[in-house]
């Protein structure tokens, strides 16, 4: 059976639209505002205002509540769909969070309350002219109020509140009718995606992840909903189905700000996730990887790894798998169905599994499925590759279901990998491991081995788990982590690059025009080096004497040490007055270094080596 790919991809002769059948035009939504530059149509109240392009529902401050409602009421009880950004700063330990409500108080648009854990919805102690009632909430809530029985610090519930409360208050999660603590942290400076659908009977949720509900709750509005604890909470009262849409938020003895980013009231529904996802009728992946909807499934591995193709499909069903030497693409083509055609269907190297020819014009020979299979991937070399699975399934609108897309990178050791590393921070190598990929032994150094170490982005490698210090203490540096480098105060994350390779016969750690904690018109730069006969080596060494900040250069067993005075208690006592000098020796134990009176030890050398990665010797050349 042969199934033509590029028929998946046709308007006017171009590929650039859908699968099957045409997709039906989108209605309007009723309310949208793509930011917040403007405010029009919105009732703001107590700490809500503009901030710049954003809706501020509360400044960072204690203390606040705010709400902020727009002004028509919307259609509601049939079923609706919303979209909303939000963010939340700073990240974690602030307090309390915000809330997206519907609802028909009295107050109507002038709606209010109190603060706190309370979130602008509520009172607390309960004050019945000072709270909201005929309600639905969902709670975005970042701080665990213990008298309100919250479960944590990063959850979303739903509250259910008819009539005023009978217990503390309406933020009391008795009123719970469905929650979550999702495993993204809301409050951490962000930018989150909320989409909300109802129907009637079920009210979804999603976070970032568009492939499936964060939280599904059976609810209705007419009749309510059950809640926790199996109470019967009843419905609300919205005589024409319509209610007041809108936000809230609050702050108390922590805060933080809380902002909506952008908004959508209606329309079509929660955005199409622009990645595919596994099912029982067409599911692919490699060694177990699995997609949720945020990326493709990626796995990374050296050469000679073992790695292994897994299908399933429904028994029988016809189904191949294209397979293309190219990066996914998300929302590459989206189909009459709603589904997403990752692979570059474009690219030349597009081929079929079943058809086991390059260049197969598109066309996928589709064979019947036996339910499951594996298939070990050649791993011999090198490669980079996109695969996805295509299985007919009659009781899909578009008649076949896909897989997720699966994304393998089979990486030779020695290529340089850039690391990202903010100001004070470290970076774990585990450098026999992808993205490395390096086939030397463990390091040896001062006499214990070690597959994997730590690099700082204050200059130095540590073999212990560390504490990334900016300032070098000389105490630390004789009694902490084993260690190799300079220690000084650099900024990698405001300029310059750090990175690792890792072959046969060496591992390089290489910091490259990193700048100066303080200043980016600095550029310093330096390796280290540890190779496969036993040595340590810091070299290619250019400072720049810009660099005022205090150092230590050099190697230390930490724990241990002995100290014999800088550089070994030669008469310089610095690395540049070594320079020519030979082979210098020590006790295995001693700490080998310099403490330049300020910025990096002198220039004018290449490199300080050591060859059997102790104090026992050392060579400036």
């Amino acid at each position: 059976m042969r199934f033509d790919l590029h028929h998946l991809v046709r308007k006017c002769g171009a590929l650039v639209i859908v699968i099957g059948v045409a997709l039906s035009a989108a209605a309007p939504a009723q309310i949208v505002y793509p930011d917040f530059s403007a405010t029009v149509g919105m009732a703001l109240n107590g700490s809500a205002g503009q901030l710049g392009n954003s809706l501020m529902l509360t400044p960072a401050a204690n203390t606040q509540a705010g709400t902020a409602w727009f002004q028509t009421q919307q259609s509601v009880t049939s079923g609706f769909v919303t979209t909303f950004e939000f963010r939340i700063t700073p990240t974690g330990a602030g307090a309390d969070g915000m809330t997206f409500i519907i609802q028909d108080d009295p107050a109507g648009t002038s709606a209010i309350a109190q603060g706190g854990g309370s979130l602008a919805y509520t009172s607390e102690p309960l004050v019945p002219t000072n709270t909201l009632v005929n309600l639905l909430v969902i709670e975005l809530d970042t701080y665990q109020n213990g008298n309100f029985a919250d479960p944590d610090a990063n959850h979303i519930s739903v509250h259910l509140i008819p009539t005023l409360p009978t217990t503390v208050n309406g933020a009391d999660e008795y009123y719970s009718i469905g929650r979550v603590s999702p495993t993204i942290n809301m409050s951490d400076g962000a930018t989150h995606t909320v989409c909300i659908s109802y129907v009637p009977g079920t009210l979804d949720i999603f976070l970032d992840n568009f492939a499936s509900p964060i939280l599904s709750v059976p609810f209705d509005f007419l009749t309510g909903a059950t809640n926790l604890t199996g109470t019967a909470i009843g419905g609300l009262n919205f005589p024409n189905g319509t209610a007041y849409v809108g936000f809230t938020g609050g702050t108390g003895g922590l805060n933080q700000l809380n902002e909506v980013l952008s908004w959508e009231f209606g329309g079509p529904g929660c955005p199409l996730n622009p990645w595919e996802v596994n099912s029982p009728a067409s599911s692919l992946d490699i060694n177990g990887n699995q997609s949720v909807g945020l990326g493709p499934a990626v796995t990374s591995a050296c050469i000679g790894s073992n790695l292994t193709l897994n299908s399933a499909a429904t028994a029988g069903a016809p189904s191949d798998i294209a397979i293309a030497f190219a990066s996914p693409i998300p929302a590459g083509l989206t189909t009459g169905g709603g589904q997403q055609v990752n692979i570059d269907v474009t690219h030349p190297s597009l081929f079929s599994f079943n058809g086991g020819a390059a260049s197969f014009a598109g066309i996928l020979n589709l064979q019947p499925h036996p339910g499951t299979f594996t298939f070990s991937i050649p791993t011999a070399g090198p490669f980079f590759a996109t695969a996805q699975q295509l299985a007919i399934d009659t009781t899909h609108p578009d008649g076949f279901q896909l897989s997720q897309a699966c994304e393998v990178n089979l990486i030779a050791g020695g290529l340089a990998v850039g690391l990202e590393l903010g100001d004070d921070t470290v970076a774990y190598i585990n450098y026999q491991n992808s993205p490395f990929c390096g086939t030397m032994p463990p390091i040896t150094f001062y006499g214990t081995t070690h597959p994997v170490f730590w690099v700082h982005s204050n200059g130095e490698v540590y073999f212990q788990f560390p504490t990334a210090n900016p300032t070098p203490a000389f105490n630390q540096y004789l009694t902490w982590m084993p260690r190799v480098g300079m220690w000084t105060d650099f900024a990698p994350d405001v300029a310059g690059s750090v990175s690792v390779s890792a072959s046969a016969t060496e591992v390089k750690v290489s910091f490259q025009n990193v700048a100066s904690a303080g200043t980016s018109a600095t550029a310093n730069s330096f390796d280290i080096t540890f190779t496969a006969g036993g040595a340590t080596i810091i070299d290619n060494y250019t400072p720049d004497p810009g660099h005022i900040h205090p150092t230590i250069a050099g190697i230390s067993r930490g724990g241990g040490s002995t100290d014999p005075g800088p550089m070994g208690g030669t008469a310089s006592g610095t690395i540049i007055g070594n320079l020519g000098a030979g082979t210098q020796s020590g006790l295995a134990t001693d700490a080998i270094y310099e403490i330049p009176t300020a910025g990096l030890p002198a220039g004018g050398w290449n490199s300080l080596t050591f060859p059997f990665s102790d104090g026992s010797a050392w060579i400036v050349n």
